[in-house]
């Protein structure tokens, strides 16, 4: 898929997503093109799953799909694309565990303190920050100043 193809995708998606339901003749006068030109397009769109069909509308002798936008339309054209380029699904997000979470007073509530997986972040802020940690579980001493 060229870049300009799907630069025609995200424009109707983009320009059709505000209303509830468009025809093939509606999306071409939101982007400003022909409708034989854009019915390939929409075509597409409605099998990778971006369109939704919601009806069918009646024009003379005719029935022409009516469509709307689905909610994750632009993920599954992003998906359509990897597919079709043959590039890895993009690995996911690492999920914190529910389970061990600790709750901890924060700025007055009390809040779920993050998960933060070990060899996170920069070993010398770790090392300054399990320190500080030390020091302010000690008891506290009277103090000279």
């Amino acid at each position: 898929m060229t870049e300009e193809k799907f630069k025609i995708y995200v424009n109707i998606i983009r320009a059709c997503r505000d209303y509830d339901c468009f025809t093939n003749s509606d999306a071409a006068r939101y982007t400003e093109t022909s409708e034989i030109f854009i019915r390939t397009y929409t075509t597409i769109l409605h099998k990778i799953g971006s369109l939704i069909k919601t009806g069918m509308v009646k024009q003379g002798r005719h029935y022409i799909p009516q469509y709307a936008v689905a909610p994750d339309a632009v993920t599954r054209l992003y998906r359509y694309v990897r597919e079709i380029r043959g590039e890895p699904e993009p690995n996911p997000v690492m999920k914190c565990p529910s389970k061990g979470m600790k709750r901890i007073k924060f700025c007055g509530r009390v809040v779920n303190k993050a998960f933060i997986s070990p060899g996170f972040g920069c070993s010398a802020i770790t090392d300054i920050d399990s320190r500080l940690k030390a020091v302010r579980n000690k008891e506290p001493e009277t103090t000279l100043h």
